[in-house]
């Protein structure tokens, strides 16, 4: 399912940050590691509050609408950490908006999941998405270590635009209601 996927994407994006983060901080920033572990701090939160946003914003509905805009939020802030190079608050305040983009992207995806399937059959779709979500995370732990050895850490940052680009246009070609409820929360608010 395209959507499974999407959310599995979401899991592998997390991991590529994570440990990201983990080499960046130190090797680029030179950054202690209390610092890094702040630095993921400020990821969580980001995740929580967009997360909690979306879920406030969704009126207890599934609205795919909010995912194309998480993911163009990611899209942007991957391509200024990219581009850029922040350091500091920049480069903190970059961690959290990319991270609060990433639970905006997660929250439709995980209530469709949750609420697609009826009664027995919940459980086979649990199962069936966690098996793709931590395929996608055992992909990325092996394709980090080959990747930043030859490239380097700046370089996963349009990686990973790259990923979650090519996963909106899956999800968009796939999914019609998703572009659909897009448009729809642009509409509503005029």
């Amino acid at each position: 399912n395209i959507i499974v996927l999407g959310l599995a994407t979401f899991w592998m994006i997390g991991n590529f940050v994570l440990m990201n983060l983990t080499v960046h901080c130190d090797k680029v920033l030179h950054m202690t590691n209390t610092q890094t572990g702040i630095i993921m701090d400020i990821s969580g939160l980001g995740i929580g509050i967009g997360s909690m946003l979306t879920g406030l914003l969704s009126e207890r509905k599934v609205h795919l609408g909010f995912t194309p805009i998480g993911a163009v939020g990611m899209m942007i802030c991957f391509a200024i950490l990219y581009f850029l190079k922040p350091t500091g608050i920049f480069f903190s305040s970059m961690v959290f908006l990319v991270s609060f983009f990433c639970g905006m992207y997660m929250v439709p995806l995980s209530s469709w999941v949750q609420h697609s399937v009826e009664g027995r059959l919940q459980g086979d779709m649990l199962a069936y998405s966690n098996f793709i979500i931590f395929l996608l995370i055992l992909i990325s732990a092996g394709i980090f270590g080959p990747f930043v050895k030859y490239f380097d850490t700046n370089a996963l940052w349009i990686l990973l635009l790259g990923i979650v680009f090519v996963m909106l246009i899956v999800l968009l070609i796939n999914v019609k209601e998703m572009g659909q409820k897009t448009v729809g929360l642009f509409r509503s608010s005029k």
